[in-house]
């Protein structure tokens, strides 16, 4: 059950992190770039981390 919440979570951050870089790349009418992408995701992943506690399940 944790490895599905934690796959549906790394989802949701990803789409999250897609519609945020596609934003970006267009307000600052550069081409798009996965490697913004992955910096959102993984500036989200942090987030996310110091907000859950980052004390694992229980």
């Amino acid at each position: 059950m944790t490895i599905i919440v934690l796959c549906v979570m790394l989802i949701i951050l990803f789409v999250i992190a897609l519609a945020v870089a596609a934003f970006f790349c267009w307000v600052s009418d550069t081409a798009f770039s996965w490697g913004i992408v992955a910096l959102v995701w993984l500036f989200l992943l942090v987030i996310a981390v110091f907000i859950g506690g980052g004390d694992g399940w229980e």
